[in-house]
């Protein structure tokens, strides 16, 4: 992955936790399709990441919003 796309998709990531993959989403899927439970933050939109629930419902609750 090119420096300019990590910066671009860093900027864009609503992540707000520090990890290695910020910005880089296919491997944040990737990370918790295996490791973890919930959805990834790439999910949600920024205000819906602040709720720190990555639960289903409150993905789906964030896209109604």
């Amino acid at each position: 992955m090119s420096e300019s796309m990590k910066k671009a998709g860093a900027d864009n990531c609503p992540c707000t936790r520090n990890c290695p993959r910020h910005g880089n989403c296919a491997a944040c899927v990737a990370n918790h399709r295996f490791t973890t439970i919930g959805v990834p933050a790439c999910f949600f939109t920024k205000t819906g990441e602040a709720w720190h629930d990555r639960s289903y419902p409150a993905m789906l609750r964030d896209i109604q919003d």
